[in-house]
C-alpha cells in the first residue's frame, strides 16, 4: 500500500510491462530518457537504477530510494505511478525530495515521448537551470510559453520564445510546475520548462530541457549559442 497523498506523477506508456521494464533496469536504455547529457550521467544512472534500486520479481514495483514506482498493465499499455517513499526521520534526502519529484515528472514524460515517437532514435539534449533575475515572472512565462498552460494536452501550438526560436508543435503535458511541448524543428523534439518545485511568485528556480533528434552539428551549435546567451541574460 502507498499513501495517496505522496503521489508525484503518473504516465501511460505504449507498451506492456515486460517491454517497459528494461527501460528501468538496463543502463543503456535508461540513458535514452533519464536526465540529460552531462559527464556524470552514466554514474548517476548506476547509482540510482543499479546500486540503489530494489524491485519485485513480478515486475510490478521498483523502489529507487526516495520514490516508489508501481506498474499496472492494461490492454498492452503500462501505467506507471510514482509516489514518495517513506523517509527516515532526519534523512539527508528530505530537503531534496521536492526537486526529485519535479525531476521524475520531467523524466517520465521524456520516456513516454521516447517510446511513443522515437523508439529507435538517439536523442541529444541541452539543459539550463538557474535562479531568475526577475523573480516576479515565472520561467514558463518569461520564455514565452505562458499561453500553453491554458491549452489542452495534444493541442497544436506556435510561439516565438525568448532565444528567438519560432516553435511549432503540440502540447505534450502540463503539470503544476511544468510545461512540455513538442518541437517540429528539433527533429520532432521535446521542450520541458519548469518553474521550480516551490512555484511562485517569487520564483526561485527555472529549468529547461531541450531534447533534439537528428540535428546536424551546425544547427545544434547555433541552438546552443542562442539558448545559452538568452539564459545567461535572465538567470
Amino acid at each position: 500500500m502507498v499513501n495517496q497523498d505522496s503521489h508525484v506523477a503518473s504516465v501511460v506508456l505504449p507498451l506492456p510491462v515486460r517491454d517497459c521494464w528494461p527501460y528501468f533496469r538496463e543502463p543503456e536504455l535508461v540513458r535514452e530518457w533519464h536526465g540529460w547529457e552531462y559527464d556524470g550521467l552514466d554514474a548517476e544512472i548506476t547509482e540510482i537504477f543499479v546500486d540503489g534500486a530494489t524491485f519485485s520479481e513480478d515486475h510490478r514495483t521498483i523502489n529507487l530510494g526516495t520514490h516508489l514506482f508501481n506498474f499496472f498493465e492494461d490492454e498492452g499499455t503500462t501505467r506507471v505511478e510514482v509516489h514518495r517513499a517513506p523517509l527516515d526521520e532526519g534523512s539527508e534526502w528530505a530537503d531534496y525530495v521536492p526537486d526529485i519529484d519535479e525531476g521524475w515528472t520531467s523524466f517520465l514524460q521524456q520516456l513516454r515521448f521516447k517510446l511513443e515517437r522515437h523508439r529507435d532514435d538517439a536523442r541529444r539534449t541541452l539543459f539550463y537551470s538557474g535562479t531568475p533575475k526577475d523573480p516576479t515572472t515565472s520561467p514558463v512565462q518569461l520564455l514565452g510559453l505562458g499561453q500553453v498552460g491554458l491549452q489542452q494536452v495534444g493541442a497544436p501550438f506556435g510561439a516565438t520564445v525568448g532565444p528567438g526560436d519560432a516553435l511549432t508543435g503540440s502540447v505534450w503535458f502540463i503539470s503544476k510546475n511544468q510545461v512540455g511541448v513538442t518541437v517540429d524543428d528539433w527533429g520532432d523534439g521535446l521542450l520541458v520548462v519548469a518553474n521550480g518545485p516551490a512555484g511562485g511568485p517569487p520564483y526561485a528556480k527555472g529549468e529547461a530541457i531541450l531534447t533534439t533528434y537528428g540535428l546536424d552539428d551546425q544547427k545544434r551549435a547555433a541552438l546552443t549559442d542562442r539558448w545559452s546567451t538568452w539564459w545567461r541574460k535572465h538567470y
